[in-house]
């Protein structure tokens, strides 16, 4: 995959419990910072799904009060995970953690329901699919 240009970085770890401990094994550019969104999103939509708290229905307000304000707080929980919210399709929200800079996780999840794409009728209640880690993200706060 690497050598036809499908993906230009990889990186593969494991690790296995023995009874001298842990043993483990890292190959590959393991030194690169990979984004796993799309590894979550399938856990992230079940666990909604099996839920008893978080109703597809709820807007994300009603769940993170502190995203009343903000562009997303509005949208529906199902929204969100349809990718039809109108956030960007990516934001570097953890850019300070590549840069040795603290990082501050409440403030990325305000920044990600602020990031409204610019091609938008601010009126609707979806938008046209654009895909995005962001509403995972901030699904899975509202889960949490």
């Amino acid at each position: 995959m690497v050598t036809t240009g499908v993906a230009p970085l990889c990186a593969l770890g494991w690790s296995k419990r023995t009874s001298q401990g842990w043993r483990s094994q890292t190959g590959g550019a393991v030194e690169t910072i990979f984004d796993l969104a799309s590894v979550t999103k399938p856990f992230t939509a079940f666990a909604v799904a099996r839920s008893p708290h978080l109703n597809r229905h709820t807007p994300l307000h009603e769940v993170l009060p502190e995203m009343h304000r903000s562009f997303a707080g509005n949208a529906r929980i199902e929204t969100l995970l349809a990718h039809r919210s109108g956030l960007l399709g990516h934001v570097p929200l953890f850019l300070p953690l590549a840069t040795g800079q603290p990082f501050d996780a409440s403030r990325a999840l305000v920044d990600a329901a602020e990031s409204a794409r610019s091609d938008l009728n601010r009126g609707a209640e979806s938008f046209a699919p654009v895909y995005s880690d962001l509403g995972y993200m901030l699904v899975g706060a509202a889960l949490a």
